[in-house]
């Protein structure tokens, strides 16, 4: 029988409250791991080599700096086939044509209203 480990997972989200709930909420499944969670793609991004997260749940506007976008191209330079699960306010599916076709595999792309609940996130 495969063992199977938990998902280590990081939270880039610049809205605080938030990415702290995210956090919360997430780390009470027995599934998934919070490896961090950040408000820019940058520090995210300097934690990499040490979390080695298997997936980055990322917000597509993080403010200043870094969008979800460049932060999940630039994480996965760094840790290549981590997945990206971006989520965003905007129904703007067309944002992820920023994405180099070669690698577009393992991205998905949630809108926050259309997640009922964390279970569904999951």
């Amino acid at each position: 029988m495969e063992e199977t480990h938990a998902i280590r997972l990081i939270i880039v989200e610049d809205e605080s409250l938030l990415r702290d709930l995210l956090r919360v909420t997430l780390s009470q499944m027995p599934a998934i791991s919070i490896m961090g969670a950040y408000d820019n793609g940058s520090k995210a991004l300097e934690d990499a080599d040490k979390s080695r997260p298997d997936v980055a749940l990322l917000d597509i506007d993080l403010g200043r700096g870094w969008t979800g976008v460049e932060t999940g191209l630039r994480l996965r330079e760094a840790i290549p086939g981590i997945g990206v699960v971006l989520l965003s306010n905007y129904n703007s599916p067309e944002l992820l044509s920023t994405i180099p076709n070669n690698q577009i595999a393992g991205w998905s792309y949630l809108l926050k209203k259309s997640v009922g609940n964390t279970q569904a996130l999951a």
